[in-house]
């Protein structure tokens, strides 16, 4: 199991893999960093999408178990969370597909540029290596950092839900903050 120090880790792969790109090729570092901020916007975006879905869903569960305990007549509100829950599951793979599309093309553009690069005599093998070693070790810190925003926005959606409805819970909004 890889173990990482996501302290570390953001340091190393937000700023000095850049700038380490920056001495070793200039193109380079730019497509770094534009992969860097394409990935994050995207990845920022796709999750406020995700968490207004999250919100709608929770709704939805609470509903279809509050019916559930009145009656055994749950049709209607199974066909909301059914619908709904697909809504969030589509939406989910959208998100990821568009995020790991992003990284697979900047990272075929790089690879793509070095293999020119030592073709053209300009770069050695060794430089394709160490650059493509760089570009997934930043790919690795991107994914886990927007699995740990999705688990983030999971619980934050969760309890701000909670807080807002007096009905299913004592929980105050002010005593979270």
């Amino acid at each position: 199991m890889l173990f990482r120090q996501p302290g570390i880790d953001s340091v190393v792969s937000l700023i000095i893999i850049p700038i380490v790109l920056l001495f070793v090729d200039k193109q380079i570092f730019v497509l770094e960093v534009a992969y860097i901020s394409i990935y994050l916007l995207i990845d920022y975006f796709t999750t406020q999408r995700y968490t207004e879905l999250r919100d709608v869903q929770n709704t939805k569960i609470e509903n279809y178990y509050a019916k559930l305990q009145e009656s055994d007549d749950v049709d209607l509100e199974q066909k909301t969370f059914t619908r709904h829950f697909t809504r969030l599951s589509n939406w989910s793979f959208w998100e990821w597909f568009s995020i790991q599309n992003s990284a697979v093309l900047f990272y075929s553009l790089i690879l793509v540029f070095c293999i020119f690069s030592i073709y053209g005599g300009i770069k050695q093998i060794s430089d394709l290596v160490l650059i493509m070693g760089y570009v997934s070790s930043t790919q690795t810190y991107l994914n886990s950092l927007s699995e740990i925003k999705d688990n983030l926005a999971n619980m934050t959606v969760a309890i701000d839900h909670l807080a807002r409805n007096k009905s299913i819970s004592v929980i105050d909004l002010d005593d979270l903050i």
